[in-house]
């Protein structure tokens, strides 16, 4: 455009984001989540009792790597770990860490291969189109293990060894 001449764009509106949060199983490719407008304690506590019915259920004790997130801080969270730990086993990762926790390359792909360069028409269309990536995810688990599996593997694989 010119100068002094620029044109008026229109743009779609307010940007908007929602929170996923999600685990899964380094050695099965099972895949759980829950979705929420913001980053709360809460929202994890909720990832955390579908793994604990799943645990209750198969009668097995679940390892959960977290990383240092804020919302993984919280108080109120770290009461409920301690109701849980017969069924959870928390695995901290070390500070700015984000290469040892593998499902930082789930959440790599989503935002490169379904969520970049799309404009949705509506925030709930954007909701929509997120749970079903997320469905697709928990539907398909070897289709999760080979976005999780890469060649960066056994560089993976050496700094959670150096790191522990």
């Amino acid at each position: 455009m010119r100068r002094g001449r620029q044109r008026r764009v229109r743009s779609p509106g307010v940007n908007r984001k929602q929170t996923v949060f999600g685990a899964f199983c380094y050695g099965r490719g099972l895949f759980f989540y829950h979705v929420q407008p913001r980053k709360t304690a809460w929202g994890v506590q909720l990832l955390l009792q579908k793994l604990v019915h799943r645990a209750r259920r198969t009668g097995r004790r679940i390892i959960v790597v977290m990383d240092q997130g804020s919302p993984h801080h919280a108080e109120a969270l770290t009461r409920y770990l301690e109701g849980v730990k017969e069924h959870l086993e928390i695995f901290w990762l070390p500070h700015y860490s984000p290469e040892l926790n593998l499902i930082e390359r789930l959440w790599k792909h989503l935002k490169a291969s379904r969520m970049a360069n799309v404009l949705f028409p509506s925030s709930r269309a954007f909701t929509t189109h997120i749970h079903a990536v997320l469905s697709h995810f928990a539907l398909h688990p070897d289709f999760v293990l080979s976005v999780a599996a890469s060649t960066r593997q056994t560089t993976t694989r050496k700094n959670i060894l150096a790191a522990t």
